[in-house]
């Protein structure tokens, strides 16, 4: 069997088919929408046909580059890591995708890159507050319910944590103004988390 099934890159042919016709075939409001409907069913197919290989999980992890983001946060230690992440997405734009796996597979890699070489310490598994920093420009704040923090607090949980029980978690939530979108995830042990959080407030 090759590499890319030949159903598989039929099947990408035919959506590329899709997307040339679009302008033609839908009103111009419409056009956006259907577009991203159809390169996430590419996405999908794609990550699914490269998960039923198994040695192409490790091939992607040992030759994908380093996050450049990816060193310790400067008050690092026992008791406090730091996932620096790309931005989470807007609720509505996982809307379409209708595989949880490959919504998950999308957070999996920058995860797993910086757990691999900076292990999470085994005390932040238990009794932790997991503390999102949104960074962003203002204008393109959104509103913490309309984010989609699951999909990453679900990876991050699977290699991190205990569980993301209330019992074992408390969950915080927070924006910082900023030109680079992305999201810092911190782990703070629960004694250590109301100095922490201090130091950080103006």
């Amino acid at each position: 069997m090759p590499y890319l099934s030949e159903a598989f890159v039929n099947k990408l042919s035919s959506l590329v088919e899709e997307l040339r016709g679009l302008s033609d075939e839908y009103a111009p409001e419409d056009v956006a929408v259907r577009v991203h409907q159809t390169l996430v069913q590419m996405l999908i197919r794609s990550i699914s046909e490269i998960e039923y290989h198994p040695d192409s999980d490790d091939a992607i992890h040992n030759n994908y580059p380093a996050l450049p983001d990816s060193e310790p946060a400067p008050d690092e230690d026992e008791e406090i890591y730091r996932f620096s992440l790309p931005p989470i997405p807007k609720l509505s734009r996982l809307h379409f995708i209708t595989s949880g796996s490959a919504a998950q597979t999308l957070v999996r890699l920058p995860i797993y890159l910086q757990t691999r070489d900076r292990p999470v310490p085994r005390k932040l598994s238990r009794n932790c507050v997991v503390v999102f920093v949104h960074h962003g420009p203002k204008n393109k704040q959104l509103d913490y319910d309309n984010r989609a923090f699951k999909v990453f607090l679900d990876q991050i949980a699977a290699v991190a944590l205990a569980s993301d029980r209330p019992e074992n978690i408390d969950l915080y939530q927070t924006y910082k103004e900023s030109d680079e979108e992305k999201t810092e995830v911190y782990l703070v042990s629960k004694p250590r988390f109301p100095s922490w959080i201090q130091a950080r407030i103006p």
